[in-house]
């Protein structure tokens, strides 16, 4: 192990370390120690300030041959991130974020299935993820379908579809009712999940809303955190 790591890992595990230019010499891809040592608050934390250098075009450059090499045998991200299938919202660039940070689940509408469940489960009971985040984002073609579908009172519409119908009840705009079927697809998860309801009741994980921007390239969390 080289002699810098165990100051950086200090670091690291009590973020006291917040400024850009300290960040920057973490090119270390995590390992279990680093992933248990870190609460989910500041795993929130990290995203927030991955995706502010995102937004203000100061990304980190990863060296991910190295971070391959370091997780050829073991991951240990922090956060699983279940997001839109959609091609412009890619959760390791808009969060700035190398190789075994995140797991990324994508799925057109950002919806709950049971092998999403199982993979979410997989990510907070096996591997030790300590944040979920469901993230939507503007303009989203899987909720302007389900819109359309719900409007046209389709006889047999697609499964994923009707599983946004509860969202566009409480929503207007086609940006709200994505924003809404982030809450509807985290209340899904909580219901069906004894496991992740557990996790987050024992605070060992936190599970938080976003809907990124494909405007802007901002993510913005939504006051729904658990």
């Amino acid at each position: 192990m080289k002699t810098y790591f165990i100051p950086l890992l200090f670091c690291f595990a009590s973020w006291a370390c917040n400024a850009d230019k300290d960040m920057a010499m973490l090119s270390d891809a995590p390992n279990k120690q680093m992933q248990q040592a870190t609460p989910p608050d500041s795993v929130l934390a990290l995203l927030k300030r991955g995706n502010a250098r995102f937004v203000s075009k100061q990304s980190f450059e990863y060296d991910y041959f190295k971070q391959i090499h370091q997780t050829e045998q073991e991951q240990s991200p922090y956060a699983v991130i279940l997001e839109c299938m959609d091609s412009r919202v890619a959760a390791e660039v808009v969060f700035n974020v190398g190789l075994g940070e995140i797991f990324n689940l994508r799925v057109a509408g950002n919806v709950v299935s049971e092998d999403i469940l199982f993979s979410l489960e997989y990510a907070v009971e096996h591997v030790g993820a300590k944040l979920i985040v469901v993230m939507g984002h503007t303009h989203c073609g899987a909720i302007k379908a389900a819109y359309q579908s719900y409007e046209e009172t389709l006889k047999n519409p697609h499964h994923l579809l009707k599983q946004i119908y509860p969202a566009i009840q409480t929503g207007r705009s086609l940006d709200e009712i994505a924003q809404e079927n982030v809450f509807l697809q985290i209340k899904n998860i909580l219901a069906q999940s004894t496991i992740i309801a557990e996790a987050i009741a024992e605070n060992k994980v936190k599970i938080v809303a976003a809907l990124y921007d494909v405007e802007t390239g901002k993510v913005n969390f939504m006051n729904n955190s658990k």
